[in-house]
């Protein structure tokens, strides 16, 4: 303890005497193209630091807003415990940290001999970067560049040709394509795309999500473009904004401009034979909308614009999938052009030009259907159902309430008895299944079994392997070694319990989405219940009207088998027909 606090003394007065060496930052990589201006604000902002042998200079999981580098001394790098490299004097460590594209560490490294570091915190380079816009985007662009090498093994042509739209055209046009794209990089929840931008994107790391009305109405994963229908003209420019989703989002991006050009060294021929298939007029779109089961809402016509512009319009090729299986419960397609298909159960449904899917009801209950693929090149509006939810709240008090009112009247697709059927069959088989699985091993997953099993396999461990434990006081509690076989095979019970717990609440939000769909049907049915009470005691009065007429001029004898009739029709039951005279034909006509 007296050696820790000495050392910790001596850091201390070393680091208050500055930086020795303001040269060492201007040499990494990351700021070789950067301005003699930024640099020497940067140098100003350095800090340093001491660090003794055997101690951590940044861990794996922790979170780290620094940059390092190292004016003297060695360090060495670990991985899940076992050491993969060495930085000597020179070496520099966290870029992606200080420029916030990361927050936690994925190695750890320790101090070989005593180190000299010089460090940078990221609040100071954003303070500094704020009056340098252009050496902003010039460190955000070498980083994207180190980390599109890192996945040097696919080629942006090999990206491209995975693209269905892109592939129509031909492999000379995704050639020069691919050669004039270009990489970028995005940190956590950053705008990616404007309304304004005039290009596509290709999402190579990460993740990120499309708005529309400050609502995400899609998710791009690895693999996923967007926009390319907009730089090849097939389709009007939307309103939409990407943004990274919660970590930083590398892509690719390819510019509407250089798109055109290359069209016109090809000719342009592969893009006019499809938009030749694309080309309708907006009105179509409108009146798609319009004679759509939407038409049940009685929107106006100014209404009917607003939700036109609400909106997306997109363009697919044949085989190609136009909304998958979980889109397809989230928004409502229009197809303005063209031919798709959906599967749904044992079926398949197809929509002609002009025909939408549309699922509504006053819930927004999600319907048990498959992905939507096309069928031909066709031309489609997506509208997400949210988007729709705000539109109508967003009306005056009095229209709002009109509203919801049509959209409660509207039928459900999702409330028949044989999706009931199938919903209720594939959760049966699907509890079968896990209680199977519970038996087999032994398990509960009511009584919250991840906890016990855990409790009970440190026990098991005894001495042996508590220093796997982690002590909060401990800085030497770290795994020193690689576990056995024997002790991951002890460790494997507590992932089959997660797997049960992630199924455990899948079958939970399955029986209450059962619920709220055999609800639902119990009100349809109540309604149709009302409805056809009212039309039956409005045929009783119109036959009693029938029968007070014709007992006027009737006998006595007849008057009285009239009032029997009539008191019969009151007790919710009509004479046979052969019961009923001749001279009571229009009676029965009545019936």
């Amino acid at each position: 303890r007296e050696i820790a606090t000495f050392q910790e003394v001596g850091a201390s007065r070393l680091a208050k005497s500055g930086v020795s060496k303001n040269a060492l930052f201007q040499q990494q990589v990351l700021f070789q193209e950067s301005s003699a201006a930024f640099l020497e604000e940067l140098c100003k902002q350095l800090q340093r630091k001491i660090i003794f042998p055997g101690q951590i200079i940044v861990e794996e999981g922790a979170e780290s807003q620094e940059m390092y580098a190292i004016a003297q001394g060695e360090a060495f790098v670990e991985k899940d415990g076992r050491r993969i490299s060495n930085l000597l004097e020179g070496s520099a460590f966290g870029e992606m940290a200080v420029l916030g594209l990361t927050s936690e560490q994925s190695v750890t490294i320790k101090a070989e001999r005593m180190c000299d570091l010089q460090y940078l915190n990221s609040y100071d380079l954003e303070t500094i970067l704020e009056d340098f816009p252009q050496d902003k985007v010039q460190l955000f662009q070498v980083v994207a560049t180190m980390m599109r090498e890192e996945l040097a093994e696919i080629s942006n042509e090999e990206i491209l040709q995975e693209v269905p739209l892109l592939a129509l055209l031909g492999d000379s046009f995704i050639k020069g394509l691919a050669e004039q794209m270009q990489v970028r990089v995005a940190r956590k929840e950053e705008l990616i795309k404007s309304k304004n931008d005039k290009f596509f994107v290709s999402i190579l790391q990460g993740k990120a999500s499309v708005f529309l009305s400050d609502l995400v109405i899609r998710e791009l994963n690895e693999g996923d473009t967007y926009g390319e229908t907009q730089s090849l003209g097939l389709v009007q420019s939307s309103n939409c904004e990407i943004k990274a989703g919660g970590s930083s989002c590398l892509y690719l991006v390819g510019d509407k401009d250089v798109v055109q050009k290359l069209f016109q060294a090809e000719g342009g021929r592969p893009r006019d034979k499809l938009k030749s298939t694309a080309h309708v007029a907006p009105e179509k779109g409108k009146g798609v909308i319009e004679s759509s089961p939407l038409k049940a809402m009685n929107f106006s016509q100014a209404q009917l614009d607003k939700v036109y512009l609400l909106c997306e319009e997109c363009f697919g090729v044949a085989d190609q999938e136009l909304l998958s299986a979980r889109q397809s419960h989230k928004n409502l397609l229009f197809v303005v052009a063209g031919k798709a298909k959906q599967q749904r159960g044992e079926g398949t449904v197809h929509y002609e030009s002009g025909t939408s899917m549309v699922n509504l009801n006053k819930d927004f209950t999600p319907v048990s259907q498959g992905a939507v693929t096309a069928t031909t090149h066709c031309k489609y509006l997506v509208l997400n159902k949210r988007l729709l939810m705000q539109f109508i709240k967003g009306q005056p008090e009095e229209e709002r309430q009109r509203l919801l009112q049509c959209l409660g009247s509207m039928p459900g697709q999702a409330r028949t008895p044989a999706t009931l059927r199938q919903m209720s069959t594939h959760v049966a088989q699907r509890c079968l299944q896990a209680a199977k699985s519970a038996l087999k091993d032994n398990v509960k997953p009511w009584e919250k079994p991840k906890v016990r099993i855990t409790l009970n396999l440190a026990a098991e461990r005894g001495p042996v392997h508590s220093s796997w434990i982690k002590q909060p006081d401990s800085p030497t509690s770290r795994r020193s070694n690689v576990p056995t076989e024997d002790c991951r095979q002890q460790r494997s019970p507590p992932k089959r319990v997660d797997e049960l717990d992630q199924q455990e609440a899948l079958f939970c939000h399955d029986m209450r989405r059962l619920t709220r769909m055999a609800k639902a049907c119990a009100e349809d049915a109540l309604h149709e219940l009302k409805g056809l009470r009212s039309e039956a005691d409005e045929l009783r009065r119109q036959l009693r009207q029938l029968t007070d007429a014709h007992s006027d001029d009737a006998s006595p004898g007849r008057l009285q088998a009239g009032r029997r009739r009539d008191l019969g029709s009151q007790d919710g039951f009509l004479p046979k027909a052969q019961n009923t005279r001749k001279t009571h034909s229009p009676l029965r006509v009545s019936e």
